[in-house]
């Protein structure tokens, strides 16, 4: 039941190992030699379905099972693969694969379903080259009912949101900006106080989690409402500098600018009905949280998650799952967009607390919801360590106005902005545009 090998598009380059032996599709593929479940939805958008076989070892005979191999496939991706060429680096390795394919297609035996899905993912994974980003399934998916996060504001104060919005950026806009999610609520002004230093420039502005952003940078675009959306942002900004070397080695950024801070909280509702103190009550019998999900969610990835880990409680929060939109245990939900669901879940009354930003319990109780935070010890709020990372993409449309954003955060009316909605405002020298390490 212990994985040896594990691969995925959201893992990254070391994924840790799980235990599956508690899994039913382990199990079932073990017993019936396959198995195939039920449609989901991968991290809460994509359609997909996990599929397994069993590994029969010859030596017996007759043959029995001594491993399992096993992979959850989008549909999407599925049928990409089963509809395209499968590109490799040269044409001998070309024909090694087609080879291959064609031997294994051609056995004598039937071959069950989930084999066969089972041969197009394994395919997926030695030809990238046949998933192409250009594809119906190749853009990022921004999830349903976003439209706040999805904003055109025109150079006379009109402001779209949604599909209107997203229709609009990369042909009328004057500034793309795509901003980690967390400073949602204190753009409407950022972004009207650098257009009252430079009037006339309209400004397409997306706000989601960061990791989410970097996909669709790297994919080329996004998916909204079933309808894909081609192009890249002229800034993009991180919470925190981990994103940017991906950039770097793409090509796609080279300079960066620290433009401000903040600070870890646990939302809870408003008195603390729980009771809770710290890190340490969250996983307390009977409390339930919901969490900043670790695969895009820049809170997580690069904060939250070393503190959960220092206090020993990570394991007992995530039970070995690195997911978005899911339940990892009877009291733990992961998220797709913490700033906006872990509130509507305490107010609901499904979590009792959950790891935010200070600048989103301070947003929240703006906003009329009935909550409240706790604040941590530096050594757990890390607000000696969370920076904002921003820069200029190298092939951004909109050279110059990019570098007048840039310089416009610099100034004291946009740090005294994000000053007003909590934020730690940043210095010169952090100001300043250095090279991506």
């Amino acid at each position: 039941g212990l994985e040896v090998l594990r691969n995925g598009r959201f893992l990254g380059g070391n994924p840790a190992m799980r235990r599956l032996d508690s899994e039913e599709y382990f199990n079932s593929a073990l017993a019936h030699g396959q198995f195939v479940g039920k449609l989901e939805r991968f991290q809460g958008l994509y359609p997909a379905v996990t599929i397994a076989v069993a590994i029969m070892d010859p030596k017996f005979q007759p043959s029995r099972p001594i491993g399992v191999l096993a992979g959850k496939i989008s549909l999407n991706g599925l049928s990409s693969m089963l509809s395209m060429e499968f590109p490799l680096a040269s044409a001998v390795e070309n024909e090694y694969l087609r080879a291959v394919i064609s031997r294994v297609v051609s056995e004598e035996r039937p071959m069950s379903v989930a084999k066969k899905m089972l041969i197009a993912m394994l395919i997926s994974f030695l030809a990238p080259a046949a998933i192409a980003v250009e594809s119906a399934g190749g853009f990022a998916l921004i999830p349903d009912n976003k439209d706040n996060d999805l904003k055109f504001y025109g150079p006379d104060g009109k402001l779209a949101k949604g599909a209107e919005a997203m229709a609009r950026m990369q042909g009328d806009a004057g500034l793309l900006l795509w901003l980690a999610g967390n400073q949602f609520f204190a753009m409407d002004d950022v972004v009207r106080a650098f257009q009252n230093a430079h009037p006339g420039v309209s400004v397409g502005l997306i706000t989601l989690p960061p990791g989410l952003i970097l996909a669709a940078i790297k994919a080329g675009g996004w998916t909204y409402g079933g309808v894909n959306y081609a192009g890249r942002p002229d800034v993009y900004a991180s919470v925190n500098l981990g994103h940017l070397p991906a950039l770097k080695k793409a090509g796609l950024m080279e300079q960066y600018a620290t433009y401000m801070h903040n600070e870890l909280q646990i939302m809870v509702a408003k008195g603390n009905p729980s009771r809770l103190k710290g890190v340490g009550d969250l996983v307390r019998p009977g409390v339930r949280t919901s969490m900043p999900n670790p695969v895009n969610e820049g809170i997580m990835q690069f904060y939250a998650r070393k503190v959960l880990e220092r206090h020993g409680v990570w394991q007992q929060i995530s039970a070995g799952k690195e997911c978005v939109s899911c339940q990892t245990t009877p009291a733990n939900w992961f998220t797709a967009v913490h700033h906006r669901e872990t509130p509507d879940r305490i107010k609901a009354g499904t979590a009792d607390a959950g790891i935010v930003w200070k600048t989103e319990v301070l947003e929240a109780v703006r906003d009329g919801a009935q909550v409240e935070g706790i604040e941590l010890p530096p050594a757990d709020s890390l607000r000696d360590e969370v920076s904002y990372a921003i820069g200029a993409l190298t092939d951004s449309r909109r050279k110059k106005a990019a570098a007048l954003y840039l310089q416009f955060l610099s100034t004291p009316g946009a740090q005294e902005t994000y000053a007003k909605y909590g934020f730690v405002k940043a210095s010169p020298a952090e100001l300043a545009l250095r090279e991506i390490p």
